[in-house]
């Protein structure tokens, strides 16, 4: 009887540690669809509509927040680009304003030497008419008093003729300004 005493005990020892191992298992498989809903409740309550509104803004916010960064960086490039463009119109102006200035010097300065040269020549001219005959000598002046009256008209009309062009190279000059602009 000891025997089977013995295997009675055994045999209740081996159902025991069945029934603990089975248990175990079950709690290990059943923990894991509890763990897992556990872990999506957290989560779910993290991404709660309020939270989702404030990430989404704060998102958003960035975003237009780097756009409106972008679009200064490109209105300082474009005002830099304008001032330079701006520069070298003035600069030209100026050019085209000195080099006008200075033809117009020349060309008056020419006249007005011509215009004494033909005077000076008339005069002598005529003197040395009057020295032959004086009815002579007064047609002789006659026609250098004219002659002189011709060349002041050209003188005029000549500097007339500088100022137009001065103010139709500033014109074009101004036109090509505000055309390259």
């Amino acid at each position: 009887m000891s025997r089977l005493h013995s295997w009675q005990e055994q045999l209740q020892g081996m159902v025991d540690k069945g029934i603990d191992a089975a248990e175990n298992t079950q709690k290990q498989i059943s923990s894991k669809p509890f763990d897992l809903a556990e872990r999506i409740e957290t989560e779910v309550r993290q991404y709660r509509v309020k939270n989702l509104r404030k990430r989404y803004n704060g998102a958003s916010g960035k975003v237009f927040d780097q756009l409106r960064t972008f679009n200064s960086r490109v209105g300082n490039f474009a005002a830099d680009l304008v001032a330079k463009l701006e520069k070298e119109t003035a600069d030209t102006a100026k050019s085209v304003s000195k080099t006008a200035d200075e033809i117009a010097e020349d060309v008056s300065s020419t006249a007005k030497s011509a215009a004494s040269d033909v005077s000076t020549t008339a005069q002598k001219g005529a003197n040395r008419v009057s020295r032959g005959a004086q009815s002579t000598a007064k047609d002789v002046s006659n026609a250098a008093d004219s002659a002189s009256k011709e060349v002041s008209k050209a003188s005029q009309s000549a500097r007339r003729t500088t100022s137009s062009n001065r103010s139709a190279r500033s014109r074009s000059a101004s036109t090509k300004s505000t055309s390259k602009a």
